[in-house]
């Protein structure tokens, strides 16, 4: 299986961010907003139409068994996560693993891949001249039992 497309990580991409009416909306924040679509939207790509290999492990295929998880945690690391400017690590709040866009690669068929996004930005209710460009934002291991509390 070839695929034609990569989602670049966030760091490597070095393109000026396009003014999107998701974020004109949110920077008029205290001004009532003509907005209408939605801020949040999600969509499933076949696992057939995507390919995962973490540096390390190797590519990633279904069913996951023990022993590649137990490689993906050993390529990871305690995740962090935002609260107001600090990045902290806090188990008690965030309790699971993560591994660095630098140790992940995304390949994706792209017939697939631009349906799917086509999906997200009609959800969006942007127009077809908005370009989405996906950006791979680490990679989240959880055994059974980790958690991500809400905060």
């Amino acid at each position: 299986m070839k695929f034609d497309k990569t989602i670049p990580p966030c760091h490597s991409l070095g393109q000026p961010m396009h003014t999107t009416a998701i974020a004109k909306a949110l920077t008029n924040t205290s001004t009532t907003s003509k907005f209408s679509g939605k801020y949040y939207a999600e969509q499933t790509l076949r696992n057939t139409a995507l390919t995962i290999t973490v540096h390390g492990v190797g590519a990633i295929t279904s069913p996951i068994n023990k022993h590649t998880i137990q490689s993906f945690i050993k390529a990871s690391k305690p995740a962090q996560y935002g609260l107001r400017k600090e990045t902290l690590t806090d188990t008690t709040v965030r309790d699971t693993y993560e591994i660095t866009t630098d140790k992940v690669h995304v390949a994706y068929e792209g017939k697939h891949f631009t349906a799917m996004i086509d999906k997200i930005r009609k959800a969006l209710g942007l127009s077809n001249q908005t370009k989405l460009i996906p950006h791979l934002h680490n990679m989240l291991v959880y055994e059974a039992g980790q958690f991500f509390k809400p905060h």
